[in-house]
């Protein structure tokens, strides 16, 4: 009789403690957002032929915007990307330095590319006849997320840019 008494009070606290368990879960483990917010240059090394100054090793700068809708932080731990230019490969990204992101919250994260303006040159070499080129870059973000821990998600961005 005695025994029958406990089982009741064990289903009970083994299906709460479930039903916690799950909604813990279910606040740990949703997919965060990312997105790239901008991309922006630096000249890093020139050259002067005949009083013109010409870019020899340009650093292509990305900002990435993560949103982390869980309820304990998350961090980025790297961003690796491939530039291009009209499908011709330029150069590899990767981040400058870990994030961490706090709950229900946005953060920004800083990638770097440094790429030669020689292989720019050939990838725009197509496009003098066609008026445009499209430039972009490609690749993941890497983010430590509670309990399932790092995860790669897809970044991708393309610009067309008109040469008139």
């Amino acid at each position: 009789m005695e025994k029958n008494k406990l089982i009741l009070p064990a289903a009970v606290i083994l299906i709460a403690l479930a039903a916690g368990g799950f909604i813990l879960w279910q606040n740990v483990t949703q997919k965060p957002e990312v997105k790239v917010t901008g991309i922006d240059y630096r000249i890093e090394d020139k050259i002067s032929v005949l009083g013109v100054e010409i870019p020899t090793n340009i650093t292509l700068i990305t900002e990435l915007e993560v949103y982390n809708p869980n309820i304990i932080p998350l961090t980025i731990t790297d961003a690796k990307y491939q530039v291009y230019l009209n499908d011709v490969p330029l150069g590899n990204g990767s981040l400058k330095k870990p994030v961490e992101i706090q709950p229900k919250s946005k953060g920004k994260a800083t990638a770097e590319a440094s790429i030669s303006s020689l292989s720019g040159i050939r990838g725009a070499l197509g496009s003098i006849q066609i008026g445009t080129m499209k430039a972009g870059i490609s690749g993941e973000v890497y983010l430590k997320l509670p309990v399932v821990g790092v995860r790669a998600f897809p970044i991708k961005e393309e610009k067309e840019i008109k040469i008139n």
